[in-house]
């Protein structure tokens, strides 16, 4: 992969993924580098510079008034004056090509680059709004309630609005007292399983670590422990967001119904790493019936078409196959009993396939059953 971290504005222009996002807006392409600007904010000024050009190769620009243009060359040549009674080897070569490319950016036309609803992410003033934003629904109040969990059971909490959350040991919960009509926010330090009350008109948001978890009524652990590398998320019931607190779109619309990031439904987790900040989305370790099964799961030269359509309703996870490889493909088999990744294993050894899990999804490869039963 290629590590745009050492990219030159000259090298952006000709980067394919790089010209998707600026020429042609491409959707995919968008969201890849708002996510890499949000973790790469040094690199905002070079990025800007490329689009600029970019953009002013192929659109006529409003350039820069001559006043402008004159200002940032006469400051350009004051630098060079003043370096000139240095040594050669000692004049500030970075200063003043600071300068040039000041001018540069004037005259391709970076302000346009920056006008409001081109490109989300480079909007004048958005970064301030969001940090303001951020600091609005972070702090805390007088009238928050702080539980610590210093014992060795888990000690159930239960909020204002009747949901509740078990906070385990070695655990901090802060809430306030009442949540107030917008939004219903509290912070987690630790491990704590909540079961919320749902209510479409204030979502239930959980900051822990660098995460935020929103929900509008649903069951879910965290486990963020400030001394653990990784911050956790796992759904049990229902559908979670989880994003990052940089995700600035994500942090905009908190308060609203609209659910962001990454969306997670029953026996599906998401890891954030503080060393590789990426969201990861899988399967739980121990997958939990979410539907009503019967109580013996016998199968007698079933479609194994059948019986996975049997398990994705169960655990309530997509189980990806081709149909048309495993027409041919019928279970005699019990599973009864047995955890969904021994049913898959069962299944896989008698039906000469393999599966694995990818982006909380388990993916089937078979080349089908040529008769074999």
């Amino acid at each position: 992969m290629k590590n745009y971290a050492d990219f030159s504005s000259e090298d952006f222009l000709t980067d394919p993924l790089f010209r998707a996002w600026v020429l042609d807006q491409h959707e995919e392409a968008k969201l890849f580098w708002e996510q890499w600007l949000l973790h790469h904010e040094d690199k905002s000024l070079i990025v800007a510079n490329a689009a600029a050009m970019l953009l002013a190769l192929r659109e006529k620009v409003t350039l820069p008034t001559n006043a402008e243009i004159e200002n940032q060359v006469e400051s350009t040549l004051r630098l060079i004056k003043q370096d000139k009674g240095s040594l050669k080897g000692n004049i500030n070569w970075l200063r003043i090509g600071a300068s040039m490319a000041a001018i540069l950016c004037l005259t391709m036309g970076i302000r346009w680059f920056f006008q409001p609803g081109f490109l989300p992410g480079f909007q004048l003033g958005s970064v301030q709004q969001v940090q303001e934003y951020k600091s609005e629904i972070y702090a805390f109040h007088e009238n928050d309630i702080i539980r610590h969990n210093e014992g060795n059971q888990p000690e159930t909490i239960r909020l204002s609005d009747e949901s509740t959350v078990v906070l385990y040991p070695e655990s901090e919960l802060r809430y306030p007292s009442e949540f107030g009509k917008g939004s219903r926010a509290v912070h987690l330090k630790g491990q704590g399983f909540f079961e919320v009350t749902k209510d479409p008109d204030r979502p239930f948001i959980v900051f822990a670590n660098d995460l935020i978890t929103k929900v509008l009524g649903t069951s879910f652990t965290v486990t963020a422990y400030e001394n653990e590398s990784q911050t956790r998320v796992s759904v049990k019931t229902g559908r979670v967001s989880v994003f990052s607190s940089k995700d600035q779109a994500g942090v905009k619309k908190l308060n609203s119904k609209e659910m962001v990031g990454v969306i997670l439904t029953p026996n599906q987790e998401v890891i954030y790493g503080k060393e590789e900040p990426q969201l990861r989305k899988r399967i739980v370790e121990d997958p939990q019936i979410i539907a009503p099964v019967p109580p013996q799961l016998t199968f007698d030269e079933t479609p194994v078409t059948e019986v996975f359509a049997m398990l994705e309703k169960a655990y309530g996870i997509e189980i990806v196959y081709d149909e048309k490889v495993l027409a041919n493909c019928f279970l005699t088999a019990n599973l009864t009993d047995v955890t969904l990744y021994q049913g898959l294993d069962l299944v896989s050894r008698i039906i000469s396939a393999r599966y694995e899990m990818m982006d909380g999804k388990v993916i089937i490869y078979s080349k089908g059953c040529r008769g074999i039963q």
